[in-house]
């Protein structure tokens, strides 16, 4: 762990989203090739997300998850910005500001998940990740990581040029990710 101030990770949010919103604004890349990574082979449980603004797109991916058979789960966020996950099939959802959110009741046996997808920022090479600042994904790893007795793998996926040498700020309370893609590359760590 790196000495970090709030701060500092706050000016990083502010310039990575601003690099994202200038060099992003194209769409239509996918990251349908995590699919072929030996852990998606026996999976059964996965944790995705709705993506919105620049974020790496996720309507393929969820989808093609959706047509393999496997149960998608979708965050919604607690009043506490703890989160919880929600079975979805491509089916109703509510918005919370621009987060579209699943409807419907909590899934609860969260020993079952096998896959967490996780939207990111940015992501060093050792696996720390940079998100929006809450602390959701960050508790909520760490609560999955508990279940799932740390069996879970994990995968932020960014655009090409997001994953960085150089190591993100991080804290103590920060979780690493088992793997990383960009449209183009797997890159998976320690």
């Amino acid at each position: 762990m790196n000495h970090v101030t709030p701060e500092a990770k706050a000016e990083l949010r502010k310039e990575f989203t601003a690099a994202r919103r200038d060099r992003y604004a194209i769409k239509g890349k996918s990251w349908l090739h995590i699919l072929e990574c030996e852990e998606f082979e026996s999976a059964k449980v996965v944790t995705s997300y709705i993506s919105y603004g620049h974020e790496p797109e996720t309507d393929d991916l969820n989808q093609e998850l959706l047509q393999r058979g496997i149960t998608v789960l979708m965050p919604r966020m607690l009043p506490d910005f703890d989160l919880e996950w929600v079975p979805w099939s491509n089916s109703e959802v509510a918005t919370n500001g621009r987060i579209s959110e699943p409807v419907g009741d909590a899934f609860v046996d969260l020993s079952k998940i096998d896959i967490c997808i996780v939207p990111a920022l940015h992501i060093d090479g050792e696996g720390n990740r940079l998100g929006k600042g809450r602390g959701c994904y960050d508790r909520a790893l760490a609560t999955l990581e508990r279940a799932t007795s740390a069996s879970i793998f994990t995968v932020g996926i960014v655009h090409d040029g997001e994953i960085t040498a150089p190591i993100l700020p991080h804290e103590a309370h920060d979780h690493k990710l088992k793997a990383a893609a960009t449209p183009t590359s797997l890159v998976r760590f320690g």
